[in-house]
């Protein structure tokens, strides 16, 4: 799409895919676009913390300015929705 066409959001989108970035999204969106491709329970953490110790603590922060990181991050995690059980 070209930036003239979607205004300033489109010049945003553009700035952010010339540095390898694909799109933005706010927390509405990005939960919504969790829903639509099944996923559900969807919980919001720290940066830094998860559910699942395995995912706990993988940003690393100092790559960036202090707080910068914490700044621009969203973290959502989701699962898949349970399994239907017929009654």
């Amino acid at each position: 799409m070209r930036a003239e066409a979607a205004g300033v959001v489109g010049v945003v989108n553009n700035f952010f895919r010339d540095w390898g970035h694909q799109h933005i999204y706010n927390e509405a969106v990005l939960r919504r676009e969790l829903a639509r491709a099944g996923l559900r329970e969807i919980r919001r953490h720290e940066l830094n913390q998860s559910d699942d110790p395995e995912l706990s603590g993988l940003e690393n922060e100092e790559r960036m300015p202090p707080g910068f990181l914490r700044l621009e991050t969203i973290v959502l995690e989701a699962g898949p929705a349970p399994a239907f059980t017929p009654p």
